[in-house]
């Protein structure tokens, strides 16, 4: 069954991120949750998708380390 990952400003990462009451705080919780869901949905305003772009830059640099 396919799921929603929630994700929000005042989200917090020991919530499941299954609902928009639920909903994690952080792109890599929102990503490890989204393992087979049907996408992540953002909640808020242009800062919290600011704060999530450069969330999302600095994982992609860990990853990129040797």
């Amino acid at each position: 069954m396919a799921k929603t990952v929630y994700l929000s400003e005042q989200g917090d990462d020991k919530n499941d991120g299954l609902t928009d009451e639920t909903p994690v705080r952080t792109a890599a919780k929102a990503v490890k949750t989204s393992i087979g869901a049907q996408g992540i949905c953002v909640l808020g305003s242009g800062a919290m998708l600011e704060r999530l772009n450069a969330e999302l830059a600095e994982e992609r640099k860990k990853a990129m380390r040797p």
